[in-house]
């Protein structure tokens, strides 16, 4: 997903406006404003120090200014002793006890650029994401954000940002006039609004070929998918990936992306956090609140995961602890025995409530996602052998003592000459296994006919049934290899289909 810091950094690069360090001497004339030579400035990184008499003090954080005065310090908050202006590269003193007096010397040090400061940087971020993304949603109907942004659409979107920025050059430019000097020289200023206009052009075709290129952004397409609804229900016949035949695993939904034109995406107060995890595998994450938020003990914490909003199916509850009071953080947890059954595909959200001689009166939902579960591969829980011998299909199973002769109906199927059918279910196990059916006597199908076939991971799936037991694979659990004729032979069901 597209990070912030990587598309303010390729914004600055396109631009020519890297960071330099500077700084500045200054003697204080006992006023409270200086003005440090050099803007923008970057304030996270700003280093002002006073000095009176011998004493010289100083602190590298970006929160406080150290004032040395007739040898001792004293520390100055940023914010509370002093604000600065980034755009105009002004420090302003604030606390009347604390300004430095006249003749002393103020060092200013830190880092400036070259045109725009981060605030300005992320101004036009924000506009080219509100545009890049307009009226664009994702496969499960959510606002398309800059977290939701593809990696692949960060250039863009930085040129896009660039874009911006190069107007806002482009009018400040346009107020310059040309300059005639007495001896006739004529100094053309108008030039630099005519390269910069230029540059916007080239920049904006970059970004229409990019956009069209990828199909994103204020060049996209729109596309639609036609799809069938149901007559009787009115809603949309889900669609699946298609799968081969020997594909054990749960059906994989497709969410198709609808953002067609005249569809405005809901808007969203809580933040949104997708949680993707591997199903059988713990997860745990910590999350931060304001500090100026109350006190988390005096809160109902709540998180659940259902298979789409205000579902009445529950399919895991998280642990919730508050990791840190006084920090404002709470820790969610799953564990292995939860995930095992997720599916590929879930929502959750997190909800603070207070409650009053048991009636609830207040509930605010600060997050709320989707749940991704990627399909494990390794799975020691069922016990199976670590590779599977799979025989060809049979038509039905049955599960009770039967006749081993003539066709007949077993669970709902009517067997025809041929069939193969699994035996398991009969009062001596010795006979059970795979048969061929017929209007006489049944023989044990050829690939499971002799001792030597009845080998760890030999498993046959069934067709059809009338109960559950149609489109599930079974495989070998008795003793192997085995001896038909002595040795117990059973098979369990291992895959639903």
């Amino acid at each position: 997903m597209a990070v912030l810091n990587d598309i303010i950094n390729r914004v600055r690069l396109e631009l020519g406006d890297n960071p330099a360090q500077f700084s500045t001497t200054l003697t204080s004339n006992g006023g409270t404003s200086y003005y440090v030579k050099v803007k923008p400035l970057e304030p996270a990184y700003l280093v002002t120090t006073v000095t009176s008499g011998p004493v010289t003090t100083s602190t590298s954080t970006n929160t406080t200014v150290s004032v040395g005065v007739s040898g001792t310090s004293a520390t100055y908050a940023q914010g509370v002793d002093f604000t600065v202006e980034e755009d105009l590269g002004i420090i302003h003193f604030i606390n009347a006890a604390k300004i430095p007096a006249a003749g002393t010397t103020i060092t200013v040090s830190g880092t400036n650029y070259r045109y725009f400061s981060n605030k300005d940087i992320i101004n036009f971020i924000n506009t080219a994401v509100s545009q890049h993304t307009y009226n664009r949603t994702d496969g499960y109907g959510r606002q398309m954000t800059l977290a939701l942004i593809p990696t692949v659409e960060e250039y863009p979107l930085a040129l896009l940002a660039t874009i911006e920025a190069l107007w806002a050059l482009a009018t400040d430019s346009a107020f310059d006039i040309n300059i005639t000097a007495p001896d006739g020289v004529v100094i053309p200023r108008h030039q630099r609004f005519d390269q910069l206009t230029n540059i916007i052009a080239q920049r904006r075709a970059q970004y229409m070929e990019l956009c069209a290129q990828l199909n994103v952004g204020l060049w996209r397409v729109e596309m639609g998918t036609l799809r069938r609804v149901s007559r009787t229900t009115n809603k949309l016949v889900p669609i699946y990936v298609p799968q081969e035949i020997d594909d054990a695993r749960k059906p994989e939904r497709v969410y198709m992306q609808n953002d067609l034109t005249g569809r405005t995406p809901l808007p969203q107060v809580a933040s949104n956090y997708d949680i993707v995890l591997t199903q059988g595998d713990s997860w745990s994450a910590t999350f931060d609140f304001p500090n100026d938020m109350e006190v988390l003990e005096d809160f109902t914490i709540t998180a659940q995961i259902r298979t789409y909003p205000q579902s009445p199916t529950l399919i895991g509850s998280f642990y919730v602890a508050i990791a840190s009071s006084a920090a404002r953080k709470i820790s969610l947890s799953l564990t292995p025995d939860q995930t095992k059954n997720f599916p590929v595909k879930a929502y959750w959200d997190l909800q603070f409530s207070k409650y009053s001689s048991g009636v609830k009166y207040f509930e605010q939902t600060y997050v709320q996602g989707l749940v991704f579960t990627n399909p494990r591969v390794t799975d020691d829980t069922l016990g199976l052998p670590s590779t599977l011998t799979v025989l060809s299909s049979v038509r039905t199973l049955s599960l009770y003592n039967i006749s081993l002769t003539g066709l007949q109906t077993i669970d709902g199927v009517t067997l025809t000459s041929g069939d193969r059918v699994l035996v398991n279910g009969q009062t001596d196990n010795t006979t059970n296994g795979i048969y061929i059916a017929s209007s006489g006597a049944w023989s044990r199908a050829s690939d499971a006919s002799s001792s030597n076939q009845f080998v760890s991971g030999m498993t046959v799936y069934v067709d059809k049934g009338a109960t559950t037991y149609g489109n599930t694979g079974w495989t070998f659990s008795g003793t192997f290899p085995a001896v038909l004729g002595t040795t117990a032979i059973s098979f369990v069901k291992t895959v639903n289909r």
